[in-house]
């Protein structure tokens, strides 16, 4: 049924709502099968996903609602089908709804699915793939969806503020949820600087607690690639933040965010960690280039170090071992030459006993 969907828009229009039921059925294979084929109805025909239909509760929803609902069910068989299919949507640019992404994001750092492997998975390529992505002019789509990331970000972050304590989603910190948004917008400095500029309007709304206290760090974070210049835009609302808020991290943290981003001085512990990284990113690119010379050429330079090391090592072992024989030899020597010394000594020392029992004998004569 699915098949002959995608071969006709007006089939599909007539029996999406079959699909739906099946997706309720109680059979999971067949629960499984027509969620997927609903996933590719609506990238085939993304009209019907628009359609709005009257539940028999009088509430009226759409296709796309009724697939978004599916992210938050109990099985996760059913959940990974639909971050798949919601991943093609949004990478395809056909549905960039700003609550599907957020909770992607959540579903990805709950605890709740740390077991779930299937559905992490899932939901770790999608995110790495929009990561991986370079922003230029042509990649109209890619700039829409870290758009979208960054309008689901301030969703993400009050649900994990205002989350119950029993609730899985209350037990993400914010700090780790600012740092992995901030990883899926790679290099995207007006993504970046849209993102900052969302953590500055909550932090100015909400200038204490947990949340407060990441946000100001966060904003001092080299995860954070903001423009420096909007530091200076920013000025007079972290200083008030500054002033009137209770915690000393927190306004700590946003004085040293002023000084060192609105000022365009770097942080000498970011600088240091770029050099790091700059260096074993070096390493690494030399480490490579070494095995392609080795493809290419049939050498083995890795191997020939590891000889070259291993006769060096050996000589070494060997100029110990005589320079050890040496000594040992020389201390024999002088071991010898004192033992004769002593046995002379001695000698002597006996003769001149005698003459002074001799002497003795000739006093005594007279």
């Amino acid at each position: 049924l699915g098949q002959l969907m995608l071969s006709d828009s007006g089939l599909a229009l007539s029996f999406r709502a079959v699909l739906q039921k099946a997706v309720e059925a109680d059979i999971e294979d067949v629960r499984e099968a027509a969620l997927k084929a609903l996933f590719d109805v609506v990238i085939a025909h993304p009209s019907i996903g628009e359609e709005v239909d009257v539940t028999a509760e009088g509430t009226a929803t759409s296709l796309f609602s009724f697939l978004e609902s599916v992210l938050v069910y109990d099985e996760e068989a059913m959940q990974s089908v639909a971050a798949q299919g919601w991943a093609k949507l949004l990478v395809a640019g056909i549905r960039l709804e700003t609550s599907v992404v957020s909770k992607m994001c959540l579903l990805l750092l709950s605890p709740a699915t740390e077991a779930s492997d299937a559905l992490r998975q899932s939901l770790s390529f999608f995110f790495q793939f929009v990561a991986g992505q370079k922003v230029d002019e042509s990649h109209s789509r890619v700039k829409a969806l870290r758009q979208t990331i960054v309008q689901a970000f301030l969703p993400c972050l009050r649900t994990v503020r205002y989350a119950p304590r029993s609730s899985p989603v209350s037990k993400i910190l914010p700090f780790q949820l600012m740092q992995f948004i901030a990883s899926l917008l790679g290099e995207d400095r007006p993504a970046h600087d849209k993102l900052g500029e969302a953590c500055v309007l909550e932090l100015n709304a909400e200038m204490d607690g947990n949340v407060a206290k990441a946000l100001a760090r966060f904003l001092r974070s080299p995860s954070l690639l903001c423009s420096p210049h909007l530091y200076s835009r920013w000025e007079d609302v972290l200083k008030l933040v500054a002033a009137n808020t209770e915690e000393a991290v927190v306004s700590k943290n946003v004085k040293e965010a002023l000084l060192r981003r609105g000022s365009g001085e770097e942080n000498e512990e970011d600088t240091e960690e770029a050099e790091i990284n700059r260096v074993d990113a070096a390493k690494q690119f030399a480490l490579n280039r070494r095995d392609e010379v080795e493809l290419a050429f049939g050498t083995n330079s890795r191997g020939s170090a590891e000889v070259e090391r291993k006769s060096t090592n050996k000589r070494k072992r060997a100029a110990m071992e005589q320079a050890i024989t040496a000594v040992t030899k020389k201390m024999k020597t002088m071991a010898s030459v004192e033992e004769e010394e002593e046995e002379e000594g001695g000698e002597e020392e006996g003769e001149d006993e005698k003459e002074e029992e001799e002497r003795g004998d000739e006093i005594k004569k007279p």
